[in-house]
């Protein structure tokens, strides 16, 4: 603009001075010898560039929030300017941000679309944009064009950009984007996506000896990553070696899985099942694999003997699945110790075995590629978890929360759930609906020590009287879940191979 502006006050000046030496008789021309020794003074012309720029330390940005007090996902952002201005352009008023793409781990630079046409401070003095998303701070760009603005003679404010001070970190910001969608359809079942392969076959028995390995190097990786301390990790191992433990679980895979839960949101199942710290102050009678199991149990079950102890028996052919999404399992199914196991009860089991699998996905990322049943269907309420969230937006969460495109569900171009209730719109939905559709009551059950357990864990609250297995126990964790941090939902839907 500076350059154009130049140029065209050369002409002028060119065009007078070439007036004048008419006016005075004289040719100025570039074969004419002769030169006015003393040129007319020239017509000031008035400076095309304003002086009046944007005040980017003084920008604000203001969330907004409904009626209930949760957030739109959406921010007003205010940027001052050093003078009155007027908007002559709106389309050129442009923002944009740099999220951390889950795939690359890179920055990555997106549109952030308005919700409506941008206006002027009440003084005349400030542009008032209304984002879509949350505001990105720093890595959020106000891009003014060259005719986007002027002052109020006219004047064209220079062509720039800024960047705003306020709003969201790198991570929150990635999350404001949410829905990510899937860029690998094999990572979860067929019946999500159309396009993902069968599971692999796990009925195979794994020999003790290998799975000891694989439980030694799981847990060596873990302290490696800071996830558990080398006295955890010796602990562990020593009870997967124990007589009792190997009385309980005499598959080695299984109590693999079991003792997999040390430093865990599930870890209260270790004590649960081995110690009998339980309801029925008896340590389990067994937990292995067998038939019988019911034929309306997705992959195991948990019952009572005769004798009032509790039992939990998994279906033969997931006898050969990683370890670590068994003990995933293993720390849903202690929670079931009343037989009375509804949909609200569901909800949170499920809420536990997937905060577990997130964190064995943080200890070995390749369990989410493994392409076995256990794995891919983790994977799905995983997806959903991601993109959940409603009290810490863009935290995520449990419940529905204000993400992107919303029309489109949590699980963008799945296929159409069966149950004609259209697109799943939280972590809860998906839950209940499954659990629905199996024949399950929506009623509320008592909760027990491992609930309060894995609350505590989970929330970092330890009031646990009256916790009961209910709709207000899903509002209370979708408001206080500290499991998955911002930093490593990005990681977990790196793992799930999602990107915004």
């Amino acid at each position: 603009m500076l350059n154009s502006w130049l140029n065209r006050t050369a002409r002028s000046r060119s065009s007078l001075r070439q007036a004048a030496a008419d006016n005075a008789g004289m040719n100025l021309s570039t074969d004419d010898p002769r030169q006015s020794l003393v040129e007319p003074l020239e017509q000031r012309q008035l400076l095309s560039v304003s002086p009046i720029h944007p005040l980017a330390n003084k920008i604000k940005v203001k969330n907004l929030f409904d009626s209930n007090g949760v957030s739109s996902n959406e921010s007003l952002v205010t940027i001052p300017f050093s003078g009155k201005v007027k908007i002559t352009n709106a389309g050129g008023i442009q923002v944009r941000g740099y999220i951390k793409d889950p795939l690359t781990g890179a920055q990555r630079k997106i549109v952030v679309r308005q919700l409506e046409t941008p206006r002027l401070g009440s003084n005349s003095d400030a542009v008032i944009i209304h984002t879509d998303r949350l505001m990105r701070k720093n890595g959020g760009k106000i891009l003014f064009s060259a005719t986007a603005m002027d002052d109020l003679s006219g004047n064209d404010i220079a062509a720039q950009s800024v960047s705003s001070p306020k709003g969201q970190n790198k991570e929150r910001f990635t999350l404001a984007n949410r829905s990510f969608r899937i860029t690998n359809d094999d990572l979860f079942m067929s019946t999500l996506f159309a396009g993902a392969s069968a599971p692999v076959d796990t009925s195979t028995l794994l020999p003790d000896a290998t799975v000891t390995a694989q439980l030694t190097a799981f847990l060596n990786a873990k302290v490696t990553k800071g996830l558990i301390t080398s006295a955890q990790r010796t602990a562990a191992l020593a009870r997967y070696n124990s007589t009792v433990a190997q009385g309980i679980v005499p598959n080695a895979n299984l109590r693999a899985g079991l003792a997999s839960l040390v430093g865990t949101v599930g870890e209260k199942a270790i004590a649960a099942i081995l110690d009998g710290d339980n309801s029925t102050k008896k340590s389990w009678s067994i937990a292995a694999f067998n038939t019988g199991v019911s034929d309306s149990a997705e992959f195991a079950e948990t019952t009572r003997t005769a004798s009032g102890r509790l039992r939990t028996v998994f279906k033969p052919k997931y006898i050969g699945e990683p370890f670590q999404v068994l003990g995933a399992k293993l720390a849903h199914e202690t929670m079931h110790q009343d037989m009375l196991d509804g949909v609200k009860e569901e909800q949170y089991v499920n809420t536990v075995e997937t905060m577990v699998y997130a964190q064995q996905l943080l200890g070995d990322p390749t369990l989410a590629t493994r392409g076995t049943e256990m794995t891919k269907f983790d994977n799905g309420k995983l997806y959903a978890m991601l993109e959940s969230g409603r009290a810490l937006f863009p935290r995520v969460g449990v419940l529905a929360g204000p993400i992107l495109r919303p029309t489109a569900g949590i699980f963008p171009n799945s296929v159409t759930p069966t149950d004609t209730k259209g697109v799943y719109t939280s972590f809860q939905n998906f839950i209940s609906r499954g659990h629905l559709a199996r024949g399950f009551s929506d009623v509320e059950s008592d909760g027990n020590g491992v609930l309060n357990s894995t609350y505590a864990a989970i929330t970092g609250d330890t009031t646990t009287t009256g916790l009961r297995f209910n709709d207000q126990l899903m509002t209370l964790v979708d408001a206080k879940q500290q499991v998955i941090s911002d930093k490593n939902a990005i990681t977990l839907a790196g793992i799930l191979k999602l990107t915004v």
